[in-house]
């Protein structure tokens, strides 16, 4: 199992580095610098507002059929019709919920126009994340490491003509109408693969079938639906609580496109680790192993990134941004904090997951949600897109600590004394290089390329990672 998981990883992570920083660093940025930050911080809250009531599309099904199909794949053939059916009907719900949720927000009819076309995307990259649960759940890691690019490498290519020709006209409905091309392509090729599998499958409407799945789906839509508020109500509270909020958001999106393109480490990580830990722990298998490879190739790369964005946030903003750099950069040296806690919370929050403790979990997101909430109500009228960065900080960080918590107590996982000193060294590594960097001046590429060698360098002379760990790859 450890040597699949670090296979796949490598895979992953390779054709991730490559397509979806482009798509967010590179064409979504230039979208953004071309429409301006009003325009663009409107399509920013309309497509949180969009993901707040996402949960309704899926309803915990992906998570929860991910892990079910792994512990028993026997399932697929007599699960995915009725479960596929089910989605529809989600997506039904989903659309009319959202509909209703326009009336208290006194949206005008560009803004509704944008809110539907967003929403379709939502409802097709739902059934692809669940057409992926079911490969993924297979144990087929590259083909769903190949569809999980797809998309991005798709919308790169529509958007880049959008882009560079200018006989056609860049506009937020355009932009949000390549996405919508991309899915499509995608959706059918994985429903191709998965129906290769199982046969000819109609999606179908049993009603005792949907009434226990949705019973079983419960405690993972109400964990999704508290995750998703506390991680996307920001840019809709911006959009409200200022006079300026379409710009405010514009601006605070900035920040955020850089903490989502590394938050993507994070999440690819948890889609490969659920159905492996589920199965660990299905056929009772030690899972401290995989847990601390996993969290080691996820975490010091990250910690790396963190700070050095941390150290050069205000070049980085320079060299991206139009509008309001310096801004731009105050609030992503306190999203780069939340980046660290994200990342780690995949790991443990993964853990629980595929140990179906739900209860713990829902637990920790409610309070997540509420805290998250009424921080942004005190700080964003006050500080504006600093505000809300700070407050997504002090939610994340309290719940990944309890996350923490719960993995000790449940799976006896702890990190001894001289891994914890280890790891220390390791960021003290790093943060001393960057301060030699900054006194001297040293171009950000270069400094780049030193801060990570020199980082990767010391997780090998500090034993955090061991030449065995990828030496399985030859095996």
């Amino acid at each position: 199992m450890k040597q699949k998981f670090v296979s796949n990883i490598l895979l992953l992570l390779l054709l991730n580095l490559i397509i979806k920083p482009y798509w967010v660093l590179g064409i979504d940025r230039q979208v953004q610098n071309m429409l301006g930050a009003n325009e663009y911080g409107t399509y920013f809250a309309l497509f949180n507002f969009s993901l707040l009531f996402s949960i309704f599309l899926d309803f915990g099904l992906t998570n929860y059929n991910q892990r079910n199909i792994a512990q028993n794949t026997h399932l697929l053939k007599e699960y995915f019709g009725g479960l596929m059916g089910l989605k529809f009907l989600l997506g039904f719900v989903y659309i009319l919920i959202l509909i209703a949720a326009t009336l208290f927000m006194n949206y005008n009819e560009y803004r509704i126009k944008i809110l539907l076309l967003l929403a379709i995307n939502q409802f097709l990259l739902s059934v692809i994340l669940f057409i992926r649960s079911n490969i993924s759940a297979l144990q087929y890691f590259k083909t769903d490491s190949l569809l999980s690019v797809l998309d991005k490498l798709l919308m790169i290519i529509f958007c880049s003509f959008l882009i560079y020709n200018h006989k056609m006209e860049l506009s937020i409905l355009t932009f949000i109408l390549s996405q919508t091309t991309a899915y499509i392509i995608t959706l059918l090729l994985g429903l191709f693969l998965i129906l290769k599998q199982t046969g000819i499958v109609l999606p179908h409407f049993k009603i005792v079938f949907l009434t226990k799945n949705l019973k079983e789906t419960f405690p993972y839509a109400l964990l999704i639906l508290t995750m998703t508020f506390y991680y996307r109500i920001d840019g809709v509270m911006l959009d409200l609580l200022l006079p300026n909020g379409a710009e405010v958001a514009g601006i605070y999106a900035q920040s955020y496109r850089l903490l989502d393109a590394g938050s993507m480490l994070g999440l690819l990580f948890a889609g490969l680790l659920l159905p492996m830990f589920a199965y660990q722990i299905k056929q009772n298998e030690a899972i401290q192993e995989l847990f601390h490879i996993s969290f080691n190739l996820l975490m010091l790369p990250v910690l790396s990134i963190g700070l050095f964005v941390i150290a050069y946030a205000s070049d980085i903003c320079t060299i991206m941004y139009n509008e309001q750099p310096e801004t731009t950069a105050q609030t992503l040296q306190v999203l780069m904090f939340s980046f660290l806690f994200i990342s780690a919370s995949y790991i443990y929050g993964t853990l629980l997951t595929a140990n179906a403790n739900m209860k713990e979990l829902n637990i920790l997101a409610l309070i997540g949600m509420f805290l998250n909430v009424c921080l942004n109500f005190i700080l964003i009228p006050q500080y504006g897109g600093v505000g809300a960065a700070w407050a997504s900080m002090i939610t994340l960080l309290l719940v990944m600590a309890a996350q923490l918590v719960l993995c000790k107590w449940i799976f006896k996982i702890s990190f001894d004394i001289q891994y914890c000193f280890r790891l220390l060294v390791y960021a003290l590594h790093i943060i001393i290089s960057l301060w030699v960097l900054d006194y001297f001046a040293v171009n950000i590429t270069v400094a780049a390329l030193l801060v990570f060698s020199i980082s990767f360098l010391a997780a090998f002379f500090l034993k955090l990672v061991k030449p065995s760990d990828f030496s399985i790859l030859s095996k």
